[in-house]
């Protein structure tokens, strides 16, 4: 059932959805979050009692954590937080479901979802990163660097002596981008 889970599958009632996964942890909903049309699994899945606290066993990971890494949009990730996701959770390593989102490259919509929904911008993991930190080195979009930046009440903090400045300065699609570089360095000079 774990990897040919489907939307349209009748499921009986009884049926108890978690614990039933797999040796790794991954549940139904771990799977289900990853589609590109879950919502409406997810929407069955939640329905039936699928726990959004279930954590995969390598890393931690719960199902949000999994949505943030894929998201193209919010709808999933606001799905699970209607169902009791926790955004503010950290995997094993201290990242947040905004630390993910970051990291993986997601949109500024997913980004400014996951602030809205009490995400912290300046929540540290165990190596002292931001999710600005993540998003400086692997973004893609100057404005999902932005958003960070603004909602931010530390954009300059620095991790073992590198501020999301100078992580910039590592990502090939971003680091010739002018205004987001002055950006840093306007913010920076006021702090």
């Amino acid at each position: 059932m774990h990897w040919g889970a489907e939307v349209d599958a009748v499921y009986s009632p009884v049926e108890y959805w978690n614990p039933m996964r797999s040796n790794r942890g991954i549940t139904p909903l771990h799977l289900a979050v990853q589609r590109p049309d879950a919502i409406r699994l997810v929407d069955v899945l939640l329905t039936a009692g699928a726990s959004v606290q279930a954590r995969h066993s390598h890393a931690g990971w719960t199902p949000v954590m999994y949505a943030a890494r894929t998201a193209e949009d919010p709808w999933v990730l606001m799905a699970l937080a209607n169902g009791g996701a926790d955004v503010s959770d950290r995997d094993e390593d201290g990242n947040t479901v905004l630390h993910i989102a970051a990291a993986y490259d997601r949109s500024p919509n997913i980004l400014s979802f996951l602030i809205e929904t009490g995400a912290d911008p300046d929540a540290t993991n165990d190596s002292g990163e931001t999710p600005l930190h993540q998003a400086a080195w692997r973004a893609t979009d100057a404005d999902a660097i932005r958003g960070l930046v603004a909602a931010a009440e530390a954009p300059c903090q620095a991790h073992e002596g590198d501020a999301p400045v100078s992580m910039l300065g590592e990502n090939a699609a971003l680091r010739e981008d002018d205004r987001l570089v002055r950006l840093f360095h306007e913010t920076c000079a006021e702090e």
